[in-house]
């Protein structure tokens, strides 16, 4: 156990596995020519938090072998919270995190996570950095990413078989201590049969569950909500009955982020809703003290952060 030099040959196994990492992608794209560590002993007992303040008063830390659902309808800000969340604990916290993307590549990933950090383009905050330009915090901010651990997958077909041996690999090798996976639900696309389609959902829900348990490693999992238009209303509270069955059958957390529709943001009765969104804690395993969190909402860089007032 300790510290170890990611090798050529740690490398060839990880792009057979089709896994990138943050590190590899900063290293090559602002020429750092740094050395990738792997710390088998990093942070081994240390609590993960979410670092939003209300959502840690209220779940307390996310807990190994446990299986976590965040659901969001389409365009209301998921792949944005997914980067805020990773960030906050990939990257803010240092621990070392993989990420399931069957949505977007792993380096569009990056550039959008660089972005939402930054908001500047990819290519201005590349073209800064090459100049010596660019300010204190984004060299800070490329300096911790480079630091991290932070595999990314992006295939996006993956069979429950598949994803459970590259999360094995992921924890095993790559020391990760958090898993994300990202829009559960476009593994299945290419099930066209409505039947089936639900069977493969279950079977890879079901395998999460049992991958988080049996490798003691706490699984984050991305759901799109597609059948709720009630969802649509700003004073709508989300609750069980919008989350599919293959999501509660399986889940230890589920949080929903809502945000509604943006025309409703102009009305005076929603004037709390601009810049906002809250996340509602529809289940958790320990008893909750409230419900509906606000958290802002950063609409030029599609990112979340604290409320002013947390």
């Amino acid at each position: 156990m300790g510290k170890r030099l990611l090798t050529d040959s740690d490398y060839e196994k990880m792009a057979i596995s089709g896994i990138i990492s943050l590190h590899k992608f900063i290293d090559q794209t602002f020429n750092t020519k740094d050395t990738e560590v792997i710390d088998d002993e990093l942070n081994v007992g240390k609590e993960i938090k979410t670092l939003f303040n209300e959502i840690d008063r209220n779940i307390g830390s996310i807990q190994a072998g446990k299986l976590y659902c965040v659901a969001v309808k389409p365009g209301k800000g998921k792949t944005g919270f997914l980067l805020s969340l990773a960030k906050n604990i990939g990257i803010e916290q240092q621990i070392p995190i993989g990420v399931f993307s069957p949505e977007r590549s792993s380096s569009k990933l990056i550039q959008r996570l660089i972005e939402s950090e930054t908001a500047s383009s990819f290519s201005k905050v590349v073209s800064d950095f090459a100049e010596n330009t660019s300010s204190d915090s984004v060299n800070k901010f490329v300096s911790r990413m480079e630091e991290s651990s932070f595999f990314i997958d992006d295939s996006n077909i993956l069979s429950p078989e598949d994803m459970e041996e590259k999360i094995q690999f992921m924890i095993n090798e790559l020391n990760a201590k958090v898993i994300f996976v990202d829009n559960v639900e476009l593994y299945a696309q290419h099930i066209i049969n409505l039947e089936k389609n639900i069977e493969e959902h279950e079977k890879l829900m079901s395998k999460l569950k049992e991958l988080a348990e049996k490798l003691a490693t706490p699984i984050i999992v991305f759901s799109q909500i597609s059948n709720s238009k009630f969802l649509n209303e700003p004073d709508s509270i989300p609750s069980l009955e919008n989350i599919p069955h293959y999501i509660t059958g399986f889940c230890d957390t589920i949080l929903i982020l809502h945000r509604p529709n943006i025309i409703n943001y102009y009305k005076p009765e929603c004037a709390e809703w601009k810049g906002h969104a809250k996340i509602f804690i529809v289940r958790h395993f320990d008893p909750i003290e409230k419900a509906g969190i606000l958290i802002k909402y950063i609409e030029k860089t599609d990112s979340f952060t604290n409320n002013e007032n947390d």
